[in-house]
């Protein structure tokens, strides 16, 4: 988000300069500067695909793997795999299963959440600046 803001803050910066821009010729500086940020902004925008990919296919296969290393263990300890112990078991997974498929959702909201709230102080703080300077303190 912070890659994806400054370069937001540069194109705006750039379309309201237009003319001064033009007049020198400094439109290709200018269109690089962009591009390295927008390369930075696409570096870290794979990063997190790459991560929430992983995570996800984590997450979704925990169950299994859960359940496999569960019994694998019970036939290696010599304990009798009964319908009266795997039933109970395999529902217990599948009670478990739908709070892990969303955790990753859950965790990416958090740090959303934060993000949106750092930004909504930063704002308030900006307008409280802008007020104190305005009375002249």
């Amino acid at each position: 988000m912070e890659s994806k803001d400054k370069r937001m803050k540069v194109t705006c910066e750039i379309l309201r300069n237009m003319r001064i821009l033009k007049l020198p010729g400094w439109e290709m500086k200018f269109l690089s500067k962009i591009m390295e940020l927008r390369k930075t902004e696409t570096g870290w925008l794979k990063k997190f695909l790459y991560t929430n990919a992983m995570s996800s296919f984590l997450f979704w296969g925990a169950p299994t793997f859960v359940s496999v290393v569960t019994f694998g263990a019970c036939i290696l300890m010599g304990i009798p795999l009964e319908s009266a112990k795997i039933l109970p078991a395999l529902a217990t997974f599948r009670i478990l299963q739908e709070p892990i498929y969303n955790l990753p959702a859950t965790i990416s909201m958090m740090v959303q959440t934060k993000v949106f709230f750092d930004r909504i102080a930063s704002l308030l703080r900006l307008h409280d600046l802008q007020s104190d300077v305005k009375r002249g303190f």
